[in-house]
């Protein structure tokens, strides 16, 4: 009886195991999504999100979202962007600034830099713009803008020197406009007229030792 058994035993282990074969050989090729169109669907409700102004009832991932969605969602980005310049709210602020330096987006750079070196935009906005601006020159580096709203002191920066442009802001943002940026930024720095996170922001990005690739 104990030979029947582990007979029996091993006749079921062995129709387990083509089952188990058979369900991973034949199901996925019926079961398995689309996922390319997926996420064009997914990427189709995110920039609708955005550009209605609705992301923020139940689509607060959409902004995140974008930089997986081509050009078309790198510009709807670049767009919700500069309407967040109005914005004081750091949660609003953290979604849509938050991914913005991980596009590598020339019209995402761009759009960044007119928020911060703009006067019109409210102090948090700026803020939140140029930590934005830092992921382009610092890769690997962060801190919460959020805290950095509340910082005082450029000492409060952590120290960097001789720090590398990243690699896709080398190949989509020109030298020149770098240049220009990096030049507004310091005069923010040293501007008594800034909100003072401003200023204190504006330092940070100053103060990283950015230089351009020999």
């Amino acid at each position: 009886m104990p030979r029947l058994n582990q007979a029996r035993l091993a006749w079921l282990t062995r129709l387990l195991a083509v089952a188990v074969l058979l369900a991973f050989t034949i199901e996925p090729a019926a079961a398995q999504p689309d996922t390319v169109a997926l996420r064009a669907q997914v990427c189709d409700t995110a920039i609708q999100a955005v550009t209605a102004g609705t992301w923020q009832a139940g689509k607060t991932w959409a902004p995140t979202y974008l930089s997986r969605c081509g050009q078309s969602g790198r510009q709807t980005l670049a767009a919700g962007v500069r309407t967040a310049r109005s914005t004081t709210d750091s949660t609003t602020l953290a979604e849509m600034f938050g991914s913005a330096a991980l596009t590598g987006d020339t019209a995402v750079f761009e759009a960044l830099a007119d928020v911060a070196l703009n006067a019109t935009g409210t102090a948090a906005s700026r803020v939140y713009a140029i930590h934005a601006l830092l992921g382009f020159y610092e890769p690997g580096r962060d801190f919460s803008p959020a805290g950095l709203v509340a910082l005082t002191a450029p000492a409060d920066c952590w120290p960097t020197a001789g720090s590398r442009l990243a690699p896709h802001a080398v190949t989509t943002v020109g030298v020149t406009r770098r240049a220009q940026v990096r030049t507004a930024v310091e005069a923010l720095a040293g501007t008594l007229g800034a909100p003072p996170p401003v200023r204190t922001a504006a330092a940070c990005v100053a103060a990283a030792g950015v230089r351009d690739p020999a």
